[in-house]
């Protein structure tokens, strides 16, 4: 399952918008042992670190320990990368 943090700060539960008091309970109806759940939180760039720590928190809640972080390569498009 992968949760999302937009840069206006809107949660999804794979593409669908979950308010933040709802996402434990959300995950937990996913389905089968939290213990064994493996969520991928992403968030994007400007999203500050407190909104990260709420959504974080929140699966914590719902008993999923196993949280990876995805990240993505900087985006090249600006210059900075030596584009042409």
């Amino acid at each position: 399952m992968v949760v999302t943090i937009d840069h206006d700060q809107q949660i999804f539960l794979g593409d669908q918008p979950v308010n933040i008091h709802e996402l434990p309970q959300r995950l937990q109806q996913a389905g089968g042992d939290p213990s064994r759940q493996v969520i991928y939180l992403r968030a994007d760039q400007t999203v500050p670190f407190g909104a990260f720590a709420s959504v974080m928190d929140a699966v914590k809640q719902a008993g999923i320990t196993n949280v990876s972080i995805v990240t993505q390569p900087l985006d090249t498009k600006s210059g900075a990368a030596g584009g042409n």
